[in-house]
């Protein structure tokens, strides 16, 4: 992959991350709420410089993590897409898994 497809694979994938479906999706997730919650009581019982490193080292981890779980989700999607073109292959290979030959 050359820098020009790197680049644009980052402003897409940008894109998606401020997308208005991505800030719903993630805004109204119980579990990501949930846990939002408990670290933001967390932080709060700390000192004002150690929450604000803390926060800024997370909003780093988090970003990552995001990236990372976008390009992965189109790795799944396209390995699916391959998959379809191709089910019998698929079938074959689920038949010999079950049998002992994969």
């Amino acid at each position: 992959m050359d820098k020009t497809d790197i680049e644009l694979a980052n402003e897409i994938m940008g894109a998606v991350e401020q997308s208005d479906a991505w800030f719903e999706a993630y805004n109204t997730d119980p579990a990501i709420q949930k846990d939002w919650k408990h670290f933001t009581s967390l932080l709060e019982q700390l000192p004002d410089d150690t929450a604000i490193h803390i926060e800024e080292a997370y909003s780093r981890l988090e970003s990552d993590v995001i990236s990372l779980a976008i390009l992965y989700g189109m790795r799944a999607m396209w390995t699916m897409h391959e998959a379809m073109k191709a089910p019998a292959v698929m079938s074959q290979f689920l038949l010999d898994r079950m049998e002992g030959r994969a």
